[in-house]
């Protein structure tokens, strides 16, 4: 169970703008599926990289952001994620390796989501034609079963 106590109140390197962010006294990183980007489906956290857009206009990544404090609750903002539409500008601004990692790895996986997709419908139909075998090919499963595994 992801359980959360209060906020951190955090400051940006850049130019000292203040946010709040939840404190996590526990995580639970479960989800219905784990994609070897790194991607989970339904996963009770989020899947963004630690990339964030500052007031300023300056790429951070949470990391670099300076715990000043905690408290009960805030009216501090939250630290924007980069939305999906500025990767490619952000990618082309950055000069900072960490930065430009966090953010291709972010574009990345956004990328992949078509090919989610399409192996979605594949399994999805592999699955459907191994159930609907006769219940003797889904004892041996030999080759010659449809929806048999090659």
């Amino acid at each position: 169970m992801t359980m959360i106590r209060g906020v951190r109140l955090l400051a940006a390197p850049c130019c000292g703008a203040r946010y709040a962010e939840p404190r996590y006294q526990s995580m639970n990183f479960s989800a219905h599926a784990f994609w070897t980007d790194g991607w989970r489906d339904n996963s009770l956290m989020p899947n963004g990289t630690a990339l964030r857009r500052c007031t300023c206009g300056r790429f951070i990544l949470m990391s670099d952001l300076v715990e000043i404090g905690t408290d009960t609750d805030s009216d501090l903002p939250r630290v924007s994620e980069v939305p999906e539409e500025q990767l490619p500008e952000c990618i082309k601004a950055l000069t900072e390796v960490p930065l430009e990692i966090a953010a291709r790895l972010w574009y990345w996986r956004l990328l992949n989501h078509p090919y989610r997709h399409k192996y979605r419908e594949h399994r999805d139909a592999e699955e459907a034609a191994w159930r609907d075998s006769p219940s003797s090919c889904r004892q041996a499963a030999p080759a010659t079963c449809p929806g048999a595994m090659n």
